[in-house]
């Protein structure tokens, strides 16, 4: 009988271990293609945590029991507005993982090109080595991003503190910026009446994609042939815009020099 009791309580004691969802927040964005976007093994301090710390805003968060040396599917929650869901029934001391599902599109980091990826930021003051990464992080966590970066990169590191370890997976992503067209003109040029007027804008996309350039007021185009009654001055001004519409305008005076001309006689009779 005493046998039968410790066998049952083993049993009940490894079924109560199993981790499970003790409270979640409802999910509020609508049904979207969903891929991993990171993945985080840890070792319970507690027998219930809040999952999810590194998951995006808004995630799927499941969660698995590693004890048996192979990570087994158990429990699912959401992570809300940062709001994390709770699971319970871990064992203190052992392994398990959570992972993260979000809309396709979501990485846990994002940042838009031109700007400063900082690890130190997004773990919130965790400490941490980057093991590996298709992103050339540092040591510390830090890319200073170029115009030419966007897209979606893998990176795995190990979180610690004084007394454990834990390795986390996932997608940092840089965003495309469209960058506006640019352009240099001369402001100003002058021409004498019967000359042609030749305004050549250097309009370029820093992007390399393909630019507009539009002309209006005195000019309709780059190229204008003054006559002898065109002397003062004339604004033309001149845009310069990518195929999304951004870029610059910018305004150019001509000044057209009135040329006297000798007077012509003429024999009547």
């Amino acid at each position: 009988m005493k046998r039968l009791l410790i066998i049952f309580l083993l049993t009940f004691s490894l079924v109560a271990a199993e981790p499970f969802l003790e409270s979640s927040p409802d999910k509020t964005w609508d049904q979207c293609t969903e891929f991993k976007v990171m993945q985080k093994t840890f070792t319970a301090k507690s027998t219930t945590i809040n999952a999810g710390l590194l998951c995006p805003t808004n995630s799927r968060v499941e969660m698995f029991d590693c004890t048996s040396g192979s990570c087994i599917y158990y429990a699912e929650g959401y992570k809300v507005n940062s709001q994390l869901p709770q699971f319970a029934g871990f064992s203190v001391g052992e392994k398990y993982r959570y992972q993260c599902f979000a809309c396709e599109g979501t990485c846990a980091v994002t940042v838009n090109e031109g700007e400063q990826v900082n690890l130190k930021q997004s773990f919130q003051g965790l400490s941490f080595n980057v093991l590996s990464s298709d992103a050339p992080l540092s040591k510390d966590g830090i890319w200073n991003t170029n115009f030419d970066d966007s897209g979606d990169y893998t990176t795995t590191v190990t979180l610690f503190d004084e007394h454990e370890q834990d390795t986390a997976t996932f997608c940092l992503k840089i965003d495309d910026v469209n960058r506006a067209a640019q352009m240099s003109v001369a402001p100003r040029i002058t021409v004498r009446e019967g000359e042609r007027v030749t305004l050549i804008p250097n309009c370029v996309d820093p992007d390399g994609g393909d630019v507009k350039v539009e002309f209006s007021g005195w000019m309709s185009s780059g190229l204008k042939q003054t006559t002898y009654n065109d002397a003062g001055v004339h604004d033309v001004s001149i845009s310069c815009m990518d195929l999304e519409g951004n870029g610059v305008t910018q305004n150019v005076v001509v000044n057209v020099l009135n040329v006297n001309r000798a007077p012509v006689i003429e024999i009547v009779g």
